[in-house]
Protein backbone atom coordinates (compact mmCIF):
# COMPACT_ATOMS: atom_id res chain seq x y z
CA UNK A 1 0.00 0.00 0.00
CA UNK A 2 1.12 3.26 -1.12
CA UNK A 3 0.48 6.19 1.71
CA UNK A 4 1.15 9.99 1.88
CA UNK A 5 4.25 12.27 3.05
CA UNK A 6 3.75 14.73 5.50
CA UNK A 7 2.73 17.12 3.77
CA UNK A 8 -0.94 18.80 2.94
CA UNK A 9 -0.10 17.73 -0.34
CA UNK A 10 1.23 14.28 -1.69
CA UNK A 11 2.99 13.45 -5.11
CA UNK A 12 2.48 8.97 -4.77
CA UNK A 13 4.98 6.70 -6.05
CA UNK A 14 3.07 5.49 -9.94
CA UNK A 15 1.07 2.60 -9.72
CA UNK A 16 2.06 -0.14 -12.03
CA UNK A 17 -0.50 -2.20 -13.71
CA UNK A 18 0.40 -5.68 -15.18
CA UNK A 19 -2.22 -7.20 -17.33
CA UNK A 20 -1.94 -10.01 -16.09
CA UNK A 21 -5.32 -9.18 -14.71
CA UNK A 22 -3.84 -8.67 -10.89
CA UNK A 23 -4.94 -5.64 -8.96
CA UNK A 24 -2.68 -3.13 -8.36
CA UNK A 25 -0.98 -1.51 -5.53
CA UNK A 26 -3.47 0.93 -3.77
CA UNK A 27 -2.79 4.50 -3.11
CA UNK A 28 -4.55 5.69 0.29
CA UNK A 29 -5.42 8.94 0.84
CA UNK A 30 -6.39 10.40 4.22
CA UNK A 31 -4.34 8.69 7.11
CA UNK A 32 -2.21 11.59 7.04
CA UNK A 33 -4.56 14.61 5.89
CA UNK A 34 -5.95 15.71 9.19
CA UNK A 35 -9.97 14.64 8.40
CA UNK A 36 -10.39 16.53 5.34
CA UNK A 37 -13.59 17.51 3.45
CA UNK A 38 -12.39 15.50 0.50
CA UNK A 39 -9.38 14.88 -1.80
CA UNK A 40 -8.78 16.74 -5.18
CA UNK A 41 -6.36 13.96 -7.04
CA UNK A 42 -4.60 14.80 -9.96
CA UNK A 43 -4.08 11.62 -12.61
CA UNK A 44 -2.08 10.83 -15.44
CA UNK A 45 -2.13 7.36 -17.01
CA UNK A 46 0.50 5.28 -19.40
CA UNK A 47 -1.60 3.53 -21.29
CA UNK A 48 0.39 -0.07 -22.63
CA UNK A 49 -1.24 -1.25 -25.77
CA UNK A 50 -4.25 -3.28 -25.33
CA UNK A 51 -5.30 -2.25 -22.40
CA UNK A 52 -8.50 -0.96 -20.58
CA UNK A 53 -7.94 0.23 -17.17
CA UNK A 54 -10.79 -0.02 -14.30
CA UNK A 55 -10.45 1.56 -10.84
CA UNK A 56 -12.46 1.10 -7.43
CA UNK A 57 -12.76 3.62 -4.81
CA UNK A 58 -12.80 2.52 -1.26
CA UNK A 59 -14.13 5.13 1.04
CA UNK A 60 -14.23 6.16 4.46
CA UNK A 61 -16.56 8.63 6.01
CA UNK A 62 -17.53 9.56 9.69
CA UNK A 63 -19.45 7.12 10.29
CA UNK A 64 -17.73 4.73 13.06
CA UNK A 65 -18.70 1.21 12.13
CA UNK A 66 -15.67 0.87 10.17
CA UNK A 67 -17.65 -0.32 7.01
CA UNK A 68 -16.69 1.17 3.81
CA UNK A 69 -18.19 2.56 0.67
CA UNK A 70 -17.12 0.31 -2.09
CA UNK A 71 -17.52 2.45 -5.96
CA UNK A 72 -16.83 0.95 -9.14
CA UNK A 73 -15.27 -0.26 -11.41
CA UNK A 74 -14.81 2.79 -13.31
CA UNK A 75 -12.88 3.83 -16.20
CA UNK A 76 -9.49 4.85 -16.20
CA UNK A 77 -7.69 5.40 -19.51
CA UNK A 78 -7.09 8.82 -19.34
CA UNK A 79 -6.37 10.71 -16.37
CA UNK A 80 -7.12 14.03 -15.59
CA UNK A 81 -8.79 16.06 -11.90
CA UNK A 82 -11.00 14.15 -9.97
CA UNK A 83 -12.75 15.38 -6.84
CA UNK A 84 -13.61 12.23 -4.31
CA UNK A 85 -15.83 13.91 -1.30
CA UNK A 86 -14.68 11.83 1.64
CA UNK A 87 -12.04 11.94 4.19
CA UNK A 88 -10.40 9.02 3.16
CA UNK A 89 -10.32 6.38 0.49
CA UNK A 90 -7.86 4.38 -1.68
CA UNK A 91 -7.98 4.21 -5.16
CA UNK A 92 -6.94 0.65 -6.73
CA UNK A 93 -6.47 -0.24 -10.79
CA UNK A 94 -6.71 -3.18 -12.86
CA UNK A 95 -5.96 -3.76 -16.44
CA UNK A 96 -9.86 -5.27 -17.69
CA UNK A 97 -7.96 -6.95 -21.11
CA UNK A 98 -5.73 -9.05 -18.77
CA UNK A 99 -3.83 -10.16 -22.01
CA UNK A 100 -0.50 -11.50 -19.78
CA UNK A 101 1.78 -9.78 -23.13
CA UNK A 102 4.22 -8.00 -20.24
CA UNK A 103 2.57 -4.75 -21.58
CA UNK A 104 2.37 -2.86 -18.22
CA UNK A 105 0.20 0.15 -17.73
CA UNK A 106 1.25 3.52 -15.20
CA UNK A 107 -0.71 5.90 -13.32
CA UNK A 108 0.61 8.77 -11.72
CA UNK A 109 -0.94 11.01 -9.02
CA UNK A 110 -0.86 13.52 -6.88
CA UNK A 111 -3.22 14.35 -3.93
CA UNK A 112 -4.65 17.31 -2.49
CA UNK A 113 -6.88 18.03 0.52
CA UNK A 114 -10.02 20.16 0.40
CA UNK A 115 -11.54 22.00 3.46
CA UNK A 116 -15.65 23.27 2.78
CA UNK A 117 -14.05 27.09 2.03
CA UNK A 118 -12.34 25.15 -0.72
CA UNK A 119 -13.15 25.20 -4.33
CA UNK A 120 -12.58 21.58 -5.93
CA UNK A 121 -11.11 22.10 -9.51
CA UNK A 122 -11.55 18.48 -10.17
CA UNK A 123 -14.90 16.77 -11.46
CA UNK A 124 -16.99 13.97 -8.86
CA UNK A 125 -18.43 12.00 -11.85
CA UNK A 126 -16.84 8.99 -13.28
CA UNK A 127 -17.89 6.67 -15.84
CA UNK A 128 -17.80 2.81 -16.35
CA UNK A 129 -18.83 0.42 -18.94
CA UNK A 130 -20.30 -3.49 -19.37
CA UNK A 131 -20.63 -5.57 -22.69
CA UNK A 132 -22.60 -8.42 -23.13
CA UNK A 133 -24.16 -10.20 -26.09
CA UNK A 134 -28.26 -10.74 -25.96
CA UNK A 135 -29.56 -14.20 -27.47
CA UNK A 136 -32.08 -13.88 -30.19
CA UNK A 137 -35.20 -13.64 -28.21
CA UNK A 138 -33.34 -14.03 -24.61
CA UNK A 139 -32.49 -11.48 -22.11
CA UNK A 140 -28.84 -10.55 -20.26
CA UNK A 141 -28.36 -9.15 -17.03
CA UNK A 142 -26.03 -6.61 -16.43
CA UNK A 143 -24.98 -6.25 -12.66
CA UNK A 144 -24.85 -2.35 -11.72
CA UNK A 145 -21.56 -1.17 -10.40
CA UNK A 146 -21.48 0.04 -6.74
CA UNK A 147 -21.81 3.91 -7.00
CA UNK A 148 -23.79 4.02 -9.85
CA UNK A 149 -26.44 6.64 -10.24
CA UNK A 150 -27.20 6.15 -14.04
CA UNK A 151 -27.28 4.19 -16.79
CA UNK A 152 -27.50 4.38 -20.61
CA UNK A 153 -28.36 0.90 -23.42
CA UNK A 154 -26.78 1.18 -26.27
CA UNK A 155 -27.42 -1.53 -28.66
CA UNK A 156 -24.93 -2.20 -31.24
CA UNK A 157 -25.19 -0.54 -35.15
CA UNK A 158 -27.83 -1.91 -37.30
CA UNK A 159 -30.17 -3.41 -34.60
CA UNK A 160 -33.64 -2.35 -35.85
CA UNK A 161 -36.16 -4.59 -33.46
CA UNK A 162 -37.00 -3.15 -30.00
CA UNK A 163 -35.01 -4.09 -26.72
CA UNK A 164 -37.28 -4.23 -23.31
CA UNK A 165 -35.06 -2.67 -20.79
CA UNK A 166 -35.90 -3.58 -16.77
CA UNK A 167 -34.33 -2.31 -14.17
CA UNK A 168 -34.74 -4.39 -10.96
CA UNK A 169 -33.19 -5.55 -8.16
CA UNK A 170 -33.55 -9.10 -5.32
CA UNK A 171 -32.43 -8.81 -2.13
CA UNK A 172 -30.89 -11.69 -1.08
CA UNK A 173 -33.57 -13.96 -0.27
CA UNK A 174 -36.33 -11.64 -1.20
CA UNK A 175 -38.64 -11.27 -4.23
CA UNK A 176 -37.54 -9.18 -7.29
CA UNK A 177 -38.65 -4.98 -7.33
CA UNK A 178 -38.96 -3.56 -10.55
CA UNK A 179 -38.04 0.00 -10.45
CA UNK A 180 -39.14 0.91 -14.33
CA UNK A 181 -39.61 -1.07 -17.43
CA UNK A 182 -39.87 0.48 -20.72
CA UNK A 183 -39.44 -0.56 -24.46
CA UNK A 184 -35.88 0.96 -26.52
CA UNK A 185 -36.23 1.26 -30.01
CA UNK A 186 -33.24 1.98 -31.58
CA UNK A 187 -35.01 3.29 -34.92
CA UNK A 188 -37.08 5.69 -32.84
CA UNK A 189 -36.00 9.03 -31.68
CA UNK A 190 -37.21 8.54 -28.16
CA UNK A 191 -37.79 5.21 -26.35
CA UNK A 192 -41.68 4.28 -24.98
CA UNK A 193 -40.35 6.45 -21.68
CA UNK A 194 -40.50 9.20 -23.76
CA UNK A 195 -36.42 9.95 -23.14
CA UNK A 196 -33.70 9.92 -25.98
CA UNK A 197 -32.92 6.20 -27.04
CA UNK A 198 -29.92 5.38 -25.15
CA UNK A 199 -30.22 8.78 -22.82
CA UNK A 200 -29.51 8.19 -19.21
CA UNK A 201 -31.27 7.18 -17.00
CA UNK A 202 -31.69 6.51 -12.72
CA UNK A 203 -29.96 3.30 -11.57
CA UNK A 204 -31.48 1.00 -9.09
CA UNK A 205 -30.20 2.44 -5.99
CA UNK A 206 -29.23 -1.10 -4.25
CA UNK A 207 -26.19 -3.37 -3.99
CA UNK A 208 -27.97 -5.98 -6.17
CA UNK A 209 -29.60 -3.77 -8.54
CA UNK A 210 -29.43 -5.62 -12.61
CA UNK A 211 -30.24 -3.96 -15.77
CA UNK A 212 -32.10 -7.03 -17.71
CA UNK A 213 -31.85 -6.29 -21.67
CA UNK A 214 -34.10 -8.79 -23.99
CA UNK A 215 -34.17 -8.62 -26.91
CA UNK A 216 -36.92 -9.19 -29.11
CA UNK A 217 -35.39 -10.33 -32.58
CA UNK A 218 -35.95 -13.82 -32.66
CA UNK A 219 -33.23 -14.50 -35.20
CA UNK A 220 -30.06 -12.12 -34.30
CA UNK A 221 -27.79 -12.12 -31.59
CA UNK A 222 -27.11 -8.75 -30.46
CA UNK A 223 -24.19 -6.90 -28.81
CA UNK A 224 -25.21 -4.18 -25.83
CA UNK A 225 -23.45 -1.67 -24.44
CA UNK A 226 -24.18 -0.19 -20.59
CA UNK A 227 -23.20 2.66 -19.89
CA UNK A 228 -22.49 3.50 -16.38
CA UNK A 229 -22.14 6.87 -14.60
CA UNK A 230 -21.34 7.43 -11.08
CA UNK A 231 -21.98 10.88 -9.53
CA UNK A 232 -20.00 10.88 -6.41
CA UNK A 233 -21.81 13.54 -4.60
CA UNK A 234 -24.97 11.72 -5.64
CA UNK A 235 -23.95 8.32 -4.51
CA UNK A 236 -26.50 6.71 -2.13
Amino acid sequence: MVTPGSFPGADYAALHVSDDGSQSQGWRLGENGGNPWGWEIQLAVELAAEARLVATLTVDGWWQSGTPLVIGPFSLNRGGRLFVPWPAFTLNVTDANAGGAGNDSQVSGYGLPRCPSDSPVGGAVLYGRSVADVAAAGSTAFAVPSGATEYRVVPESGATLPFTITAQDTPDGGATETWESFLLDPTAPTDSAGGAVGGWTPAPPAVDGEILVANSDAINLRSVVVLWRMDLLGVL
